[in-house]
């Protein structure tokens, strides 16, 4: 049990320090600087696992990671949402203002030309290290490329198909 609650507590700071970091300054390059934050609280959270004297060591470091690293991993992802202008989350949040909570046909249309979502989005890759901009090109770097590979093979093994929607 002590392994669960020291799992949880250590991605309880990771998120409060996330907080504190961005109350103070929000950083150019978000993601990168999230993946370093939990990161260094897994490192943390290993090291304070192997100080504690137990004979099921490697058992708790692997049901440990098994903790942290999903919900720091959904965190991030979630975190993406918050942090550029989400087409789902303001399409949902445009209905839910409305009186009867739908849109026309011409109302959704208005909604999205008035929208640059994908600009933003372009942005936020670009602000988060996923994208670079050269010579009036956007280029994926390592770290885009790997995260798609990462979705594709997921999207393989539940029978989705990969790249898109």
């Amino acid at each position: 049990m002590w392994v669960v609650v020291t799992s949880l507590g250590m991605l309880c700071g990771a998120v409060l320090f996330h907080w504190a970091l961005w109350r103070w300054r929000v950083p150019t390059r978000t993601i990168p600087v999230l993946i370093s934050i939990f990161t260094a609280g897994l490192i943390v959270l290993l090291s304070a696992l192997a100080m504690h004297d137990t004979s099921q060591f490697l058992f708790d470091l692997v049901y440990a990671t098994m903790i942290y690293v999903p919900w720091a991993i959904a965190y991030i992802t979630t975190y993406t949402a918050i942090d550029s202008d989400s087409p789902t989350l303001s399409l949902v949040g445009e209905m839910a203002r409305r009186t009867d909570r739908s849109m026309t046909e011409a109302d959704l249309e208005a909604f999205i030309a008035a929208r640059p979502f994908v600009q933003s989005r372009l942005q936020q890759l670009e602000r988060g290290g996923l994208m670079i901009r050269e010579n009036g090109m956007l280029r994926a770097t390592g770290g885009s490329i790997f995260i798609v590979n990462v979705f594709d093979v997921y999207r393989r093994v539940i029978g989705r198909g990969t790249h898109g929607g």
